[in-house]
This record gives C-alpha cells, sequence and structure tokens, in this order.
C-alpha cells in the first residue's frame, strides 16, 4: 500500500471518528443505528478549521477542540443517565449534588468498588475522547500538506456546501439522510438551561414571599383538626404506573383495597386521587419540600432558597397551631440542615430510632419498623399536644431487594429478627442487568409498603387521626418506560366526618383512585388542607397538574 493510500485511509478514519463524536447520544431515544446516518454540519466546519490553520497552530488547537469534544461527550453521557433515571436533561448548574449522591447510592447497593470503577470508566473515556479527537483533527489537518492547502481547503468546502444543501432542503421538505447540527445544539441548549435556571432563581424567591397562608391568625389553623395525631407518609418511587401498569397494577390494588378494609374496621374511610410530583426517578426531597411548602421545587437551588427563606412550611403552621412535630426519616444518616428549616422538635434519624438489625442494601431499616418506632415513642404517649409526624418510607427504594414480609407488631422489638431476610433474593448487581427483573422487584416493594400501611391503619394508628400517603415520585424511566409523566398516588385515611370536610375535593372514594380521579400539582395540597380544616379561609390560586407547572 502506498504512503498516499495509507494517508488517505487515516484520513477517511479521522473523520468517521470525528462523526461518531460528534453523534454520541444524550438521550435514550436517540441510541439507534438509525443515528449514525445523521450528518453533523459541525463536521465540515471543523474539517474547513484545520485546513486552513498554519501548520504551527494545528497542535494546541487540535488539543483544544478535542477536550471540548471529550467534555461535550462527558455532558452527554451525563445526559443519558439523568434521563434515564431521572427523566430530564443533567444541569450542570444546578446538579452536581448527583454526582455524590449517585456515589453513595453505587456504594450502598453495590459496594464502594462499583461507584470507583464508574467514575474510573468516565475518567477513561474523557481522556480516551480528548486524545481520539485531537489526533484526528490533526490527521485531518495534514491533508492540507500533502494535497496542497488549495486543495484541501476546496475539499472541505465542497462538503460543507454539500452538508448546507442538503440541510436548506431538509427545513423546507422531509429528506434522508438527515442533517443536523445536533452537537452544537446540544451544547447552546445547555448554556440557555443554566441562563434560565438563575432567571428562575429570582423568580422563586419572590414566589416563597407571597404566602397570604401565613397571615391566618394561629387559633384559626387548623382548628377543624385540633387533637387529632396527623401522620404524612412519603412512600418511595410509589407513582402512578404502579397502580395502572399491567403487570405489577393488580398486586398494587389489592393491596389498596385491603389498606380500605383496615380503615372500615377502625371505622375510618379512605378517599384518594393523583398529585404531580415535581421530580422523577429521585431527589426525594424536593417532593417532600414541594408538599410542605407549597411552592414547586424541581430544582437543587430552588431547595437551597427555601431553606434559606422565611416561608412558612406545613410544620410552621401546625406548630402555630399546637401540633408537636417530629420526622421518622430512616435514610438520614448524618447532620440534616433541613430539620432546622422545617422546625421539627423531634427527629428521628438512622441513630435516633435504634435499630439493631441489618440494613437491606441501601435501606438502613424496613418501614415496619419505622412506623413500629413511630407508635412506640408518639402515638402511643399521653402527650399533652397533638401529633403531627412526616414518616419516609424508604423500603421500595432501589435497589428493591430484599424485601421482608410484614409480620406481627410484638415480633418487631429492636429489628434483630429481619436478619433472617437479609439475604433473600439477587444480589443488586444481578439484579440490575435484567430491566423486566427490576420492574418486578419494584413492584414487590412497593406491595410490601402498601401492606405495612394497611397493618398500620389497622392496629397502630389512632381511631380519631388522619394518615396522609403520597407518593414521592414516579420510580426511575428504566422502570416505567420512557414519558410516564409525573403523577403519583394519594390518599387520605381518617374518620368519615374529617373526610366530610373535603368532599367537594371530587377524590375516589377508596384507597384505588380512579383514572379520570382530579390530578392536581403538590404544591397546591398545602393550601387546601389549610382551606378545608382551618376556620378561616384565605389561599392563593391553585394549580391542576394537568395545567401543567
Amino acid at each position: 500500500m502506498t504512503a498516499a493510500w495509507r494517508r488517505g485511509l487515516a484520513t477517511a478514519a479521522a473523520v468517521v471518528w470525528l462523526q461518531v463524536v460528534l453523534l454520541a447520544p444524550g438521550h435514550p431515544n436517540a441510541v439507534t443505528w438509525q443515528a449514525l446516518w445523521l450528518l453533523p454540519l459541525e463536521l465540515p466546519a471543523l474539517m474547513l478549521a484545520m485546513c486552513a490553520l498554519p501548520r504551527r497552530a494545528r497542535v494546541p488547537v487540535a488539543w483544544s477542540l478535542g477536550g471540548v469534544l471529550a467534555a461535550l461527550t462527558a455532558a452527554k453521557v451525563a445526559d443519558l443517565s439523568a434521563q434515564l433515571a431521572l427523566a430530564r436533561p443533567f444541569n450542570w448548574l444546578l446538579d452536581g449534588h448527583l454526582i455524590a449522591a449517585a456515589w453513595v447510592f453505587l456504594a450502598g447497593a453495590a459496594g464502594i468498588a462499583a461507584p470507583i470503577a464508574a467514575a474510573g470508566a468516565m475518567a477513561a473515556l474523557v481522556l480516551a475522547v480528548a486524545w481520539a479527537s485531537a489526533r484526528a483533527l490533526r490527521t485531518v489537518g495534514a491533508a492540507a500538506d500533502h494535497l496542497g492547502r488549495r486543495r484541501a481547503l476546496a475539499a472541505a468546502l465542497l462538503v460543507a456546501v454539500g452538508y448546507g444543501s442538503v440541510a436548506a432542503v431538509r427545513w423546507s421538505t422531509p429528506m434522508w439522510p438527515p442533517v443536523e447540527a445536533f452537537t452544537a445544539k446540544f451544547a447552546a441548549q445547555h448554556a440557555a438551561s443554566a441562563w434560565r435556571a438563575r432567571r428562575d432563581l429570582a423568580q422563586f424567591r419572590q414566589a416563597a414571599r407571597a404566602d397570604p397562608i401565613a397571615r391566618i391568625p394561629d387559633d384559626r389553623l387548623f382548628a377543624h383538626l385540633r387533637g387529632r395525631d396527623m401522620v404524612l407518609a412519603f412512600v418511595e418511587s410509589y407513582g402512578r404506573t404502579a397502580v395502572t401498569d399491567a403487570a405489577a397494577g393488580s398486586r398494587t390494588r389489592a393491596r389498596l383495597r385491603g389498606l380500605a378494609a383496615a380503615a372500615r374496621t377502625r371505622g375510618m374511610a379512605v378517599r384518594s386521587a393523583w398529585l404531580e410530583s415535581p421530580t422523577v426517578g429521585g431527589r426525594s426531597w424536593l417532593a417532600h419540600a414541594t408538599l410542605l411548602s407549597g411552592v414547586w421545587i424541581d430544582t437543587q437551588a430552588r431547595y437551597r432558597a427555601l431553606m434559606h427563606s422565611d416561608r412558612q412550611a406545613l410544620t410552621h403552621l401546625l406548630g402555630r397551631a399546637g401540633w408537636r412535630r417530629v420526622a421518622v426519616m430512616p435514610a438520614i444518616t448524618r447532620a440534616w440542615p433541613a430539620g432546622r428549616y422545617y422546625g421539627y422538635d423531634r427527629l428521628y434519624d438512622r441513630a435516633a430510632l435504634d435499630y439493631a438489625g441489618p440494613a437491606f442494601n441501601w435501606v438502613t431499616m424496613p418501614d415496619q419498623y419505622s412506623l413500629a418506632a413511630l407508635a412506640r415513642r408518639e402515638l402511643a404517649d399521653p402527650w399533652d399536644t397533638p401529633v403531627f409526624a412526616e414518616a419516609a418510607l424508604i423500603s421500595s427504594h432501589a435497589p428493591f431487594v430484599p424485601v421482608p414480609p410484614v409480620i406481627a407488631w410484638d415480633k418487631v422489638g429492636d429489628g434483630r429478627i429481619y436478619a433472617r431476610w437479609a439475604e433473600n433474593g439477587p444480589s443488586p448487581a444481578a439484579l440490575w442487568r435484567r430491566p423486566a427483573r427490576v420492574r418486578a422487584y419494584h413492584g414487590r416493594a412497593v406491595a410490601y409498603v402498601l401492606g405495612v400501611l394497611r397493618a398500620f391503619v389497622s392496629e397502630k394508628l389512632p381511631r380519631n387521626a388522619v394518615l396522609i400517603i403520597v407518593g414521592d415520585h414516579q420510580p426511575a424511566p428504566l422502570i416505567t418506560g420512557m414519558g410516564a409523566g409525573r403523577q403519583v398516588p394519594v390518599h387520605m385515611v381518617a374518620p368519615p366526618a374529617v373526610l366530610a370536610r373535603v368532599a367537594s375535593w371530587g377524590w375516589t372514594e377508596g384507597a384505588v383512585p380512579a383514572d379520570d380521579a382530579p390530578a392536581w400539582r403538590m404544591d397546591g395540597l398545602r393550601n387546601r388542607l389549610v382551606r378545608a380544616f382551618s376556620g378561616h379561609t384565605a389561599a392563593p390560586p391553585l394549580h391542576d397538574a394537568r395545567a401543567g407547572p
């Protein structure tokens, strides 16, 4: 093979590599063989630039552009991961905390080697793309030395004109192959997203300060619930698909009907509907903050702003009305600054719950133990004031194994009994290699939590209490599929006299919400509760989830 042929093949390989890098997908829907036929408009621009440069400038420019391409590839990998886990792109301005959260989750689910291996793989990918792209750009530029600069520029310009012509025709007439400035648009969209995030934060702070609810006199707040204990239970990864899914929905609906039956035996009733969560696949704290504060918290920046604001959350309003406020947070294993914002009188975190049994991978303790501790320490004690408890139920958190059975309450003890089920089922690493099995085990985990709640209503919840059960968010799209939406079930378990005050809401009677039951944004529930149960009802306009954020 002659030197000219070798140079020609090397140039062709360099062009192919650049095309592949420019076409790297950032969304699961783009991971198709057809996407490889896309013609990236950036390719002829890079070819023209390298051929036009003098020889001494090519090396630094090639390495600079290679670094840019490597950074954009890392951003696409982050977007792809975020879409699979959270059904949205990764925001580099707001989502840096998710990297640490992913590290903690992987370490808890599969051991410390998993996040180290993932970080190493990402670093190797970035370095490889940077080196290979710089080498490819230098090879393209070297064509000018062998063909002559005029010929090389003419060839690159011909490619650019061809791409541009196809793109111009495609804007008015669908045709094949498609031409798109895919990577440039990707970078521009991320830059615009960061700019919008900064502007949105200022608007959020203004909205958080506008709160007519805060002006309601203390003696009128929740006047129609005085003397009743209240429990707000967030169920991890409990979304609408858990109820409506063809495979797992029948088991979920059976557990919900059991919950309603347990309520009836205690002289209570259940009403149910849907809420739209601000998050998907994770970041449960955003859903908690949205419901409690009555403002839409869909980014970490908004969450941090709320934590430093004077906005009165549901916990503050209940404290003003005379409730003792506690939080049962078994997943909290370190300092929790948010507890200071919410103003809890007592925090039961991992350490304070005194659990002596084994962790179930990421899950620090089964939900039945958490609710048993709540009932024993708060609901059974003769407090002079009623108790409001927020309980984070985490047994349906990924990786969804193992799943213990619901046991008799007098067997729970200090949790050591759970050692007998700590090794049940496959390992997380084995389970998550098969998405179909992941979906099945997620359904089992949700069924377990609902079974625990049925037993809690049947035996532990005071008869005059109010229990609100709400899913924090839909599970990851890996489980639901893309486009499953953000709606989650909400159930209110209470004496009939209490539910009579919310009859106008139109919620479904029973624990299985109808398909056409009301679907509100989660930030509207705080104000509706205040309006329904306070002696004075002044509230800002409410939002319906069908109307969008």
